[in-house]
């Protein structure tokens, strides 16, 4: 696997969520997304589409999620119905 092929598969969901869903992403953050960059604002699944992996260590807003809340629901969930979550993400980006 080439180091593009990712970039690509990325950039080819990103295209068809982007014609799926036309009016769920800022035309700021389809910007970054397919320039490969996180800027503020962004969520997880934003994230994921501009570079890929990433580590992340949630704490669950506990007026939403039980004590044993699973940080992979709760992560992904704020993408669609945002709430108090913190969310760190790591990542290597050259943004």
């Amino acid at each position: 696997m080439s180091v593009d092929e990712p970039r690509l598969r990325r950039t080819k969901e990103a295209l068809r969520v982007f014609a799926e869903q036309p009016n769920v992403f800022a035309p700021e953050i389809r910007e970054a997304i397919l320039a490969s960059r996180v800027i503020k604002g962004m969520t997880p699944y934003d994230v994921h589409l501009a570079i890929g992996a990433f580590c992340f260590r949630v704490m669950a807003d506990p007026k939403v999620w039980g004590e044993a809340a699973n940080p992979w629901d709760v992560m992904w969930a704020q993408t669609q119905h945002p709430d108090q979550s913190e969310i760190l993400l790591l990542f290597d980006s050259a943004s």
